[in-house]
């Protein structure tokens, strides 16, 4: 910093600067006048500077921009006003004129510098300075910091922790530096100017995000960096469920015990016998959210605060239906018979707006003529309201369901939606409940629950239904 600005700064009398206009973009020393006058202050503005040309400018007295600052007297006497210019080498008087009006021109060979001074004298040549140090001065450029950041990850699901490292930066003169960090998403970021070039954030919500950098120097430059888009994308995983709560279920085409029956029927390298049958089709035998299912279909894709992408193929499961036949001969002999088959579910997983998806589920029981075992059914639909995962699950009235919501391999939360443990699963109580139950998506008369998903929770959130019969 010059000399004179100094000693400007260190007075904080500073009362008029006019500044030489240069051409943007050039390498070049910023010029400038500055009065100040410890003794008379106020009389600064009695002065009007004009830049003419190059170096020369225009000085004028004026009186009409403020009569009373610019009324000075010496006991009444006539009041002269002397005008010096001094350099190094001397100093030279400009011109005297009368308080009523004085003006000069005054052209300086360089960039250097230089003192402009006033003085009033009375009729008796007693005087002294009003206004002095009228200064020319040179300021020798000085660059902005130079921004050197980088940044350790810059996509990635929430919570996003970015590290940002500015060490590198540098001000070309060698002066301190000081930050300012704005990270670009509702966290905001610093609210002033720190000496930390090292920071990290955590980005909790998807999105993108620009983070910025203001880096200022001693001298008031500030040096603006831009950072890459952060881009936070959360992967979600969305399951529906249904499973059979009972050990065991009626078997709709044998719903009462101790039929008498052909034993080829089920058994078809048993021999060619009468007999009587028991029999079950096997479930699961659980209550909870578990693996063991009758049908289960999952809809993978990313989210990334404005719009679901990267939808992925159906993940469906294809469970095995297993139905035991116990017979009994006339002599009183027990055979027992398993049949298998692997169900073929009808599903479908699709995004039905920027923010929202629907999943559905049907399945049937391979081994019974589908007039006697209605097919199971599950439709959940979600949408994203902020932060929020509102889901709606309609499904029919046996057997159990549920569904899954997972972020990034992270359980957000297990719901069981409806509880079939307490329904009749046998005889042929069991085969009329079975069928009216199977069929309520149909018959207009389902399930329908509503959930509301914090996405930004760390705990799990798991609901349950209670059984009703």
């Amino acid at each position: 910093m010059p000399k004179p600005l100094v000693r400007r700064l260190a007075t904080t009398l500073v009362l008029l600067l006019a500044t030489v206009a240069l051409t943007p973009g050039t390498a070049h020393a910023d010029v400038g006048w500055s009065w100040y006058n410890p003794w008379y202050p106020w009389m600064a503005q009695c002065v009007q500077t004009n830049q003419v040309a190059g170096l020369t400018y225009e000085f004028d007295w004026d009186t009409s921009r403020s009569p009373a600052a610019c009324d000075i007297q010496f006991g009444g006497d006539p009041v002269t006003l002397n005008w010096y210019y001094s350099e190094r080498n001397g100093t030279v008087q400009l011109g005297s004129g009368s308080v009523a009006g004085l003006s000069f021109t005054l052209t300086v060979p360089r960039v250097a510098d230089y003192s402009v001074n006033i003085e009033a004298c009375d009729v008796h040549g007693s005087c002294r300075p009003i206004l002095g140090l009228l200064e020319l001065y040179e300021w020798e450029p000085n660059e902005p910091p130079v921004a050197a950041v980088t940044v350790n990850v810059t996509q990635g699901g929430s919570p996003l922790r970015v590290e940002f490292d500015a060490s590198g930066s540098y001000d070309p003169e060698g002066g301190r530096l000081r930050y300012q960090w704005i990270f670009g998403d509702e966290a905001g970021g610093e609210g002033s100017y720190t000496n930390r070039a090292t920071i990290g954030h955590s980005y909790r919500n998807p999105g993108r995000y620009t983070p910025t950098l203001l880096i200022l120097d001693d001298y008031g430059n500030v040096t603006v960096w831009s950072g890459p888009t952060i881009h936070v994308v959360d992967r979600y995983t969305v399951t529906v469920r249904a499973w059979i709560p009972h050990d065991e279920v009626v078997d709709p085409e044998n719903p009462v015990d101790g039929q008498a029956v052909n034993l080829r029927q089920y058994c078809p390298n048993r021999p060619f016998r009468q007999a009587y049958l028991t029999s079950r089709f096997a479930g699961d035998d659980h209550q909870a959210y578990q693996e063991s299912v009758r049908g289960q279909v999952a809809m993978v894709f990313d989210w990334d605060g404005t719009a679901i992408q990267r939808v992925g193929d159906p993940v469906v499961k294809r469970p095995s239906t297993t139905r035991v036949a116990e017979y009994t001969d006339l002599d009183g002999r027990t055979v027992t018979c398993r049949q298998s088959a692997t169900a073929e579910p009808v599903t479908s997983a699709t995004v039905t707006a920027d923010n929202a998806l629907r999943i559905s589920l049907s399945t049937k029981n391979p081994l019974t003529p589908p007039e006697l075992t209605p097919p199971i059914d599950a439709i959940l639909t979600a949408a994203f309201d902020g932060t929020d995962l509102s889901v709606t699950y309609t499904t029919d009235l046996f057997p159990s369901y549920g569904f899954e919501v997972k972020k990034n391999s992270l359980i957000l939360g297990q719901h069981l939606t409806h509880d079939a443990s307490c329904v009749p699963a046998l005889g042929v109580t069991g085969a009329a409940q079975l069928g009216i139950r199977l069929n309520a998506v149909e018959l207009g008369s389902p399930r329908v629950t509503h959930h509301t998903i914090d996405t930004t929770s760390r705990n799990r959130h798991n609901t349950a239904q209670p059984c009703f019969a």
